[in-house]
């Protein structure tokens, strides 16, 4: 695609914003050597300022910015903010927000956008009963509770004797 092209892309993705348009602007990012170009870096805030209210009503939306994140783009607070919408948005109302944006890293300027998507996904799919290894004590377990505002997780050993927590972060 040439810069017109993508240009054009943002400037449609911005206005009509279909499922279509968006899978088509990431697949064209996901094919560029560079995403510090003028034209992406112009075509992403273009991009962020037309959906700084919607992002957070509109699911499509959501799930493009966190695709997005996973390609690494530069870093900017206009995009650590509308990727924190878009995360929130995917989250279940009872999660205590704060303490999980914390927990996968993305109130931390030197966690890359990459990374906070893997602890996002990682995250999203820890849920009570679930086995999971336990790097800290070197075995299998199980969760047991998910503490969402201390930000830890109990993990009881497979025979159910003891249990540890274990911090988010």
């Amino acid at each position: 695609m040439t810069d017109i092209n993508i240009e054009e892309l943002f400037i449609k993705v911005s206005e009509t914003a279909t499922k279509a348009d968006m899978d088509t602007l990431i697949i064209t990012l996901k094919g560029l050597v560079d995403l510090k170009d003028e034209s992406v870096t112009n075509g992403l805030e273009l991009l962020f300022d037309a959906w700084t209210e919607s992002v957070t009503e509109t699911p499509q939306q959501a799930s493009f910015i966190i695709a997005l994140a996973e390609l690494n783009p530069p870093s900017t607070s206009q995009f650590r903010n509308i990727l924190a919408d878009a995360i929130k948005a995917c989250l279940p109302p009872y999660l205590r927000k704060p303490g999980y944006l914390k927990a996968i890293g993305l109130r931390d300027a030197d966690v890359h956008y990459k990374e906070v998507v893997t602890r996002f996904t990682a995250l999203s799919q820890l849920k009570v009963g679930v086995y999971t290894f336990n790097i800290e004590s070197n075995a299998w377990g199980m969760v047991g509770q998910i503490d969402e505002f201390a930000g830890s997780v109990s993990i009881s050993n497979v025979t159910g004797r003891n249990s540890s927590s274990v911090s988010l972060q």
